[in-house]
């Protein structure tokens, strides 16, 4: 049986050194390593001189191939001196539309009473001469949208402190007890003696100006003074009686109203002031 003859490694030179690494853990290259990794006919260009670590060079190397895959086609920066036909085709590459009627504005509902299609018109132009596209437009819509209704509510908590302002004034002039028995009678007033398009215009400015309400709390307070408004607030009527006939005959021949032809809810009206003319000529103390 033979034994098994173990052979000890013998060195036969200089120690092999170990290849100096020019990148750290992390991957941030250290201090030469363009000496040591870029071909010397490449050395010195500004392109390695922006690179810091192999994440960078992976970066540049995933931006070249996008640039590839583009046939070269990318977007540059406009230079002060574009032509207007460099313009287009920078705006164009950007994804603003060929004309300015192809962006879309469309407010919301509650808002389209405060919007002039004027001035949507306008906007659009100016968004097609500075180049938007229509997401750019949409965040600017999104503005004006919020900047109008932040309005709406100052508008709303002006008119609130006006209101209030207004009342306070009075309270103090009047007194509590008078404010309130004016505001009712003028509010009466209104109410009775004007069209419900003209009515809440008008129930608003007695609320907002102090004046407008003064006004017509005097002249309902000599209305009441007069016992032509009953102590529930009703303003009296000063026709006479024969005016209070005429007028419910000049009713009564409305077209649609003999033959029952018009809509209940204006039918109904229309009876109820036939009715209250023809009362009001047979009461006694009528002028």
């Amino acid at each position: 049986m033979t034994e098994t003859q173990t052979t000890e490694p013998v060195e036969t030179g200089d120690p092999v050194a170990e290849p100096t690494s020019f990148v750290e853990d992390s991957g941030t290259f250290k201090e030469g390593w363009q000496d040591a990794y870029v071909p010397e006919d490449f050395r010195g260009r500004s392109i390695f001189n922006s690179v810091t670590s192999i994440q960078d060079v992976m970066k540049k190397m995933g931006n070249q191939e996008i640039v590839l895959s583009k046939g070269g086609k990318m977007v540059t920066p406009l230079s002060e001196e574009a032509t207007q036909t460099e313009k287009d085709e920078f705006f164009t590459a950007l994804g603003r539309p060929t004309t300015a009627g192809e962006y879309e504005l469309t407010f919301p509902q509650e808002l389209q009473e405060h919007i002039r299609p004027e001035l949507v018109e306008a906007s659009k132009a100016v968004f097609h001469e500075a180049g938007l596209n229509q997401k750019q437009v949409d965040v600017l819509q999104k503005f004006e949208e919020q900047r109008i209704t932040a309005g709406l509510e100052d508008m709303a908590r002006t008119a609130e402190a006006e209101q209030a302002a207004v009342k306070e004034s009075l309270e103090q002039k009047w007194g509590v007890d008078a404010y309130n028995e004016r505001m009712h009678f003028a509010k009466r007033a209104i109410e009775e003696n004007t069209t419900p398009e003209n009515k809440d215009a008008l129930l608003q400015a007695i609320g907002n100006n102090q004046h407008i309400l003064e006004f017509v709390a005097e002249i309902s307070k000599k209305f009441k003074e007069a016992e032509r408004i009953d102590p529930d607030g009703t303003v009296k009527s000063v026709m006479t009686k024969d005016e209070h006939l005429m007028k419910a005959k000049e009713l009564m021949e409305t077209p649609g109203y003999t033959k029952g032809t018009l809509p209940p809810a204006q039918m109904e009206r229309l009876q109820k002031e036939i009715r209250e003319h023809y009362a009001a000529a047979e009461t006694p103390d009528t002028n």
